[in-house]
């Protein structure tokens, strides 16, 4: 999942002058829930959207912006009500569906997660729940099954000409490759990617891929680029690049400065999966263990936003594991690390941050 916010707090400023001029129509109040949701302001989006409904009941926008908010507050049986509401008002299709899976993931729900995920066959979203299913896999340590169905989701996007999505079905296998220590792939995955487009938003993310696997001269050439031609692009200069960026500090070794990168997109932190994680790897990479526990348990309490990065969630946990460890809590680390290997208890067995956690484990006291 990924967005382009040029200018984002001008666009809220010029939807609630529209809002003021035209207090009747709806269309301003649907979007300012899209804005301040996609900036964690969920109570913001929740009051714009309903007030959008009130104003359009036959809005399906409005009712999908509230869903958005509403599992963004972690109100879960709200957001499924919205939902259904939207469908027996024959207002919604299959993208209604999207965030009905979704929630059936936050819930640990794999059968309402299957049923849900299957109106997308045979259209335009069909890419979309190909890459979840690869993401799930991948969380659960199937690397091969994940990098089968992202390129099946990649195959998909090309066929309904969605080349931006095609790229970031790739980017996410490479993203995943990176974070399991299999760096040596990265390049290539990259270079696919970008075969497909060299979209702002696409080069940003293949920016930031390169970064997790060390690729620092091309990372830092694709970024400074970026940051050059696009000034206003709010998300590039205050997310995409600082985390680029401050992976190649953690790589270095330097998890203080990588922290002093991302300070600006702490208030994305509740929306941004990759933020928070980035975070966390950093304070635990600066030797700060107490706010690497408290980040990691940050990211983990987020998995009702599990569609951004679910595979980032087992991470999260690992890293808890990282963090209790460096804090010299056996007892707490033992007990996280354990409860990594549950979720890879199906993992493929050569993956590298896999040994690399079960050397770790053994050596606890």
């Amino acid at each position: 999942m990924f967005f382009l916010y040029i200018e984002l707090q001008k666009a809220i400023a010029t939807l609630e002058l529209w809002k003021k001029t035209f207090p009747g129509d709806d269309i301003p109040w649907s979007n300012l829930a899209e804005d301040h949701a996609s900036l964690g302001e969920f109570g913001k989006a929740q009051e714009n959207a309903q007030q959008a409904i009130r104003l359009n009941p036959d809005s399906r926008f409005a009712y999908r912006a509230l869903a958005w908010a509403y599992l963004g507050l972690n109100h879960l049986d709200e957001a499924k009500a919205v939902l259904r509401t939207a469908l027996e008002r024959k207002l919604g299709g299959p993208r209604e569906h999207i965030p009905l899976a979704i929630i059936a993931l936050a819930e640990g729900n794999t059968a309402a997660f299957e049923r849900e995920s299957a109106y997308a066959k045979g259209t335009a979203d069909e890419g979309w729940s190909l890459l979840q299913r690869g993401l799930v896999a991948a969380s659960h340590g199937r690397i091969r099954q994940a990098e089968e169905l992202s390129w099946l989701a990649a195959e998909s996007d090309q066929h309904y000409k969605l080349i931006d999505f095609a790229a970031m079905d790739i980017l996410n296998i490479a993203h995943t490759n990176a974070l399991i220590g299999a760096k040596t792939r990265v390049p290539a995955q990259v270079d696919k990617a970008l075969s497909f487009s060299k979209s702002p938003d696409v080069l940003a993310e293949a920016a930031a891929v390169l970064a997790m696997a060390g690729q620092e001269k091309r990372a830092l050439e694709i970024i400074n680029q970026l940051l050059a031609r696009r000034p206003d692009d709010t998300l590039l200069q205050e997310v995409t690049a600082p985390r680029a960026k401050a992976w190649l500090e953690i790589n270095h070794g330097n998890g203080g400065k990588a922290v002093e990168l991302l300070e600006i997109a702490r208030r994305w932190s509740r929306v941004n999966f990759d933020v928070l994680f980035a975070r966390s790897t950093a304070y635990l990479k600066a030797g700060r263990s107490a706010e690497a526990v408290q980040e990691f348990r940050n990211l983990l309490e987020l998995r009702r936003l599990g569609q951004f990065r679910p595979t980032l969630l087992s991470f999260a946990q690992l890293g808890l594991a990282r963090a209790y460890a460096l804090q010299g809590d056996s007892a707490k680390a033992r007990t996280a690390y354990q409860d990594f290997f549950a979720l890879w208890k199906d993992a493929d067995p050569d993956i590298p941050i896999l040994k690399e956690a079960k050397s770790e484990y053994a050596k606890l006291q």
